[in-house]
């Protein structure tokens, strides 16, 4: 079920901080905020249309589309697609090359110097040779992304869910993950896109969940991250990644073990618990697999 409502405000302006918080709305219901969504699950297949069943496709140009398209943007020039021709069922990077070369300067390239002024509901691409990924912003700093993500896997099927990755500035492109992580190459800047005079002929109606408030509707972890050592260690138990006691001691095992799984979840393999390291955990436990 869904709602419809107008972006514009009564002076006929476009309300983009509406269109971001409705935008993020939308992929959280496709991944179903943090607990993730697998092939086979109605949503997930509607939001490939399908293609998503072939071997290798990937579907994180699938989720950004699909979130355009529930905004209202209706441009036939960035949405139409050739993968579902007969002679030939899906390409891979089709969906997100669209969003690089179809949209003018609302695409803003990262690089030296360049300061990062992404916002939620934002669509940004990192990677590069064949190894590009979007994903819809929905928590961003210069520090720390969290996203809502197609083109994942999890249990050997497709997969959308929220992910939480940590940026670190080189002197180039800034890096998101790991280490040693992925270069992002730029991101789609949706309230530049969404004002272009060439989208404002195209947009309609937008639609939403039906419990879209107006909020951001972020992917806040549905149990409190651990906070002490014990806690810590019970979530590793859990996860899989420790099997010692689960006591107040800062053992060697326990910093291996916390470093093994800083690295799983594309953080940087310290072995110290921070902030990242906390939401991290508590959005791998709300995941039904554990693991991102």
């Amino acid at each position: 079920m869904t709602r419809s409502l107008s972006l514009f405000d009564s002076s006929q302006q476009l309300d983009v901080s509406l269109l971001r918080r409705v935008i993020v709305a939308n992929a959280a219901e496709a991944c179903n905020a943090a607990a993730g969504r697998l092939l086979g699950d109605p949503v997930f297949d509607a939001v490939t249309e399908g293609r998503a069943q072939y071997h290798g496709y990937s579907g994180c140009g699938d989720l950004v589309h699909y979130c355009l398209k529930r905004a209202g943007l209706r441009d036939p020039g960035l949405l139409n697609r050739n993968d579902a021709d007969a002679d030939c069922r899906y390409r891979v990077g089709q969906n997100i090359s669209r969003i690089v070369y179809s949209v003018g300067s609302a695409f803003r390239y990262a690089g030296f110097a360049r300061p990062l002024q992404w916002q939620p509901g934002d669509i940004a691409l990192i990677g590069e040779d064949g190894l590009e990924h979007v994903f819809v912003l929905a928590e961003c700093s210069s520090q720390s992304v969290t996203s809502y993500d197609y083109g994942q896997f999890r249990q050997g099927k497709p997969a959308g869910f929220a992910v939480m990755r940590r940026v670190t500035p080189t002197a180039g492109r800034p890096q998101i993950g790991g280490p040693p992580g992925r270069p992002l190459v730029g991101y789609l800047d949706v309230g530049m896109l969404f004002t272009q005079e060439r989208q404002l002929r195209y947009l309609v109606s937008a639609q939403a969940p039906d419990d879209f408030d107006g909020g951001t509707n972020a992917p806040a972890p549905p149990i409190p991250p651990p906070r002490s050592v014990r806690e810590i260690k019970l979530a590793l138990v859990q996860l899989g990644f420790f099997l010692g006691p689960c006591d107040a001691s800062l053992t060697a095992d326990y910093r291996r073990a916390i470093a093994t799984y800083q690295a799983s979840v594309e953080l940087e393999a310290d072995g110290v618990v921070g902030p990242l390291t906390r939401r991290a955990l508590a959005l791998s436990l709300a995941e039904p697999s554990g693991l991102h």
